[in-house]
Parts: C-alpha cells; structure tokens; sequence
C-alpha cells in the first residue's frame, strides 16, 4: 500500500474502476467530503444502545476526559466498504488525518490513522483490490482547495485539535503529515 497526494487522488478517484473511500462516521462525512467519494464508516459515534455497557461509557467517558469526540468501532465496516467497493481494482482511503507508512525516529513503524486501518481490515478480509491511502488525509486534501460537497459549505479541518501533553504525546516529525 502505498500513500497518494491530494491532487492525484483527485484526478484518480474520477476513473470508472477506482473507489474513493471515506470511513470517517456519517456524520462528518455528511457534512463535507470529497466530491465522488463513498462512506463506510470504520468507526461510528455513540447512539443510544451504547449507553447501555458500563464498558461502552466508561471509554466514551475516557474520551471526552481527554477533549475527544467518543466513537464506538462499527461491527458492520468490512460488509459495508465490500458492497461500496464492489468490483472496483483500486480503493483510495481516506480520513481526516490520513496517517502514514513512513518511518520516521518518531514513529518508526509509520503513523497510524483511520484509513490506514480501515486499509488493514478490509486486506485482511481478503478484498482483491490495490489500495492507497490519501497522504495528509481530507485535511490537506480541501488545503489544497480540490472539490468537495455535503450538507455543510466548507470542510470543518480538525488538523491540531487533539491535545498534545509535552512530555507525554509524540511530536510529529512527519514531513508530509506537516502543513
């Protein structure tokens, strides 16, 4: 798997064969995504049902603790994304922050993001397509002023809202994950 830039993606995703795969929740994906993409959601945000496992609010709780939306993981992800990727050859993930395969002295095995294992699932799941992953994710992607659409006007860039603690969280070191 290898990463795509944002321009690339956007002149790939308008091909009859390949998939634009946003598995960010429905919500955000509603509100603004790239124009021509699909949604399955690799991870969902809490509806009523959760409230009822001491687990499921005990990490919702830890989320909110630390300035983070909860989300709960969505057990029906690999049978959505499979029926929206039908017989496409190529799948593009995406997510807001996009995450990467490359190593730096921070984060030797690359960064972990959203579409990276939404990525992992469905490879594991045995879906036969060549998948690549938006470099610098949907934040950079509406950076770049490339075409999007939902029930929103603009994209709602999330890039530095999860909090860093010095001394606790890793700093990026990622060139390409940088603005």
């Amino acid at each position: 798997m290898a990463g795509l830039a944002a321009k690339e993606v956007s002149k790939m995703a308008k091909q009859s064969d390949v998939i634009l795969l946003d598995v960010r929740p429905k919500e955000d994906y509603a509100a603004y995504h790239a124009s021509g993409s699909s949604n399955a959601q690799l991870y969902r945000y809490p509806d009523a049902n959760d409230l009822r496992s001491a687990k499921s609010l005990v990490r919702q709780a830890a989320y909110m603790a630390q300035g983070v939306k909860p989300v709960e993981k969505n057990k029906s992800f690999v049978s959505e994304a499979k029926t929206l990727i039908g017989g496409a050859n190529t799948v593009i993930v995406c997510c807001a922050s996009g995450g990467t395969m490359v190593a730096t002295e921070n984060f030797p095995s690359g960064q972990e993001s959203r579409s990276l294992l939404a990525a992992a699932e469905l490879m594991s799941a045995g879906v036969d397509a060549k998948f690549f992953y938006l470099i610098g994710g949907l934040n950079k992607y509406f950076k770049e002023g490339l075409e999007g659409e939902g029930e929103g006007s603009s994209y709602d860039d999330k890039s530095g809202s999860v909090p860093f603690v010095e001394g606790f969280s890793i700093p990026q070191d990622n060139e390409e994950l940088m603005d």
